[in-house]
């Protein structure tokens, strides 16, 4: 949950809403993304001054993308660019997209100071639906996300003690290419 989003439907209808009993300045962005390749369109850019909410909402259109080729991203930062919300919006049910096979990798990196570690997904394909698992205690930041080549640094936030070699052994990653792939 997040209380600033943006989202678009099939038709190009989108909006962001605030949700935060505070005003909210900063900006939506919303990308087409080619699922062949990765390119990157910006469909629609604005500044926000928004009222405090709740359900304070402005709309706006954008330009339809083939839905069995591309994914819609909206990106809501704040007045310092700090991500408030991203929304990755498949418009199709998957079976109708064709994705090339991923080849996908992970990098441990060290524990930082916070406890945390820096795992980085590596792929040579746009990869949906990238999901990482492991048996070590914890959770990703993020999970089951968009990964544009060549590479997504996401956070496992461990539970209680952290036990680094067993996230070493049994971290796995896969996506949705691995179930479609042609």
């Amino acid at each position: 949950y997040a209380d600033v989003v943006a989202t678009c439907s099939v038709t190009g209808l989108c909006y962001v809403r605030n949700d935060s009993p505070f005003p909210f300045q900063g900006k939506v962005k919303v990308n087409t993304i080619t699922l062949q390749d990765g390119t990157r369109n910006v469909s629609y850019e604005a500044n926000l001054d928004m009222p405090a909410g709740a359900g304070v909402t402005q709309w706006f259109q954008i330009e339809v993308a083939d839905p069995n080729t591309h994914v819609v991203v909206a990106t809501v930062t704040d007045t310092d660019s700090s991500q408030m919300s991203e929304n990755v919006l498949l418009h199709t049910l998957p079976k109708n997209i064709t994705l090339p096979k991923t080849n996908l990798s992970v990098k441990i990196g060290e524990v930082n100071e916070d406890d945390t570690v820096d795992v980085t997904i590596l792929t040579d394909r746009v990869s949906l639906y990238t999901t990482l698992t492991t048996l070590a205690h914890g959770r990703f930041e993020d999970n089951a996300m968009l990964v544009v080549p060549p590479s997504k640094t996401v956070k496992f936030l461990p539970f209680g003690t952290l036990d680094l070699q067993l996230l070493k052994d049994t971290l796995r990653v896969e996506d949705v290419a691995l179930y479609l792939a042609t």
